[in-house]
């Protein structure tokens, strides 16, 4: 919580992939000004408040109601529940988003179902960890229900009726290791001073990424662009790390990813 009142000033300073760039420049090639943006699982509200700053009129639910309350104290409409509990008048939104919360659910093809069905003509999307983003803390149950690759995330918005393209991204290489303790250990003493904090973290930030440059990983974190195969625009760009899969088409079954939906966590 501390960090999250340090960092609120400038929330894009949390935003640790670039995924998160590149999601709101797609928002706004996407969104009108002033349009709405729904999130799923929003969390402590650092996109929430992004998508504020960005002028879009931002919108979430989430489970944990005390970030319901948190975000609801911000002055944001948030529902306290799942998809499947929301209200049809509560949001019209022109995008949803969902961040790094497919692994909580029993069901994620129901989800991404229920969302295509509600907003069948609304662009949908979704950031995952991927195969190389696994700990021993955050790869168990209950915390952690499936894992991701490109491969099945695209196969799921396939199943749920989405033309997707998909995006990898690697790791800035300062997670885990010595490097990642001191800066955690740096920046627990400015915490309380938030201006400092924010200075801080801009500037060791970007050392820190090029100093352990040799050190990332690849398939950190997918990103799915996904769109109803009856809207579909422009390609959203042409980067080379992303790969498009149209609804139906086949998904190549070569090399050591697997192409099957992910298996729950036992």
């Amino acid at each position: 919580m501390r960090q999250r009142d340090a960092l609120m000033a400038d929330p894009s300073l949390w935003f640790w992939s670039p995924a998160f760039a590149d999601t709101i420049r797609i928002l706004h090639q996407r969104v009108s000004r002033g349009g709405t943006v729904f999130e799923i699982g929003c969390g402590l509200g650092f996109l929430l408040h992004q998508l504020r700053i960005e002028g879009f009129d931002a919108v979430a639910l989430d489970v944990a109601e005390m970030v319901v309350d948190l975000n609801r104290a911000d002055g944001f409409r948030v529902w306290h529940g799942t998809l499947d509990t929301l209200p049809a008048d509560f949001v019209q939104p022109e995008a949803v988003v969902a961040f790094f919360m497919l692994h909580h659910l029993e069901d994620p093809v129901a989800m991404l179902r229920g969302v295509r069905e509600r907003w069948p003509g609304v662009p949908l999307l979704i950031a995952q960890y991927g195969p190389s983003n696994v700990t021993r803390h955050t790869n168990l149950a209950p915390r952690n229900l499936s894992h991701w690759n490109e491969r099945s995330l695209a196969r799921a918005l396939q199943i749920a009726g989405y033309h997707v393209e998909i995006r990898s991204y690697p790791s800035n290489g300062t997670e885990g290791g010595e490097l990642q303790r001191l800066r955690s250990r740096t920046f627990e003493r400015l915490v309380s001073r938030p201006r400092l904090y924010r200075a801080l973290k801009r500037i060791v930030d970007e050392v820190t990424r090029v100093i352990a440059r040799p050190l990332r990983k690849a398939d950190f974190v997918l990103l799915a662009i996904a769109t109803p195969e009856e809207h579909l625009a422009a390609p959203t760009s042409g980067a080379p790390d992303s790969v498009t899969h149209p609804p139906g088409s086949s998904i190549p079954t070569t090399g050591s990813s697997d192409a099957r939906l992910p298996a729950v966590a036992r």
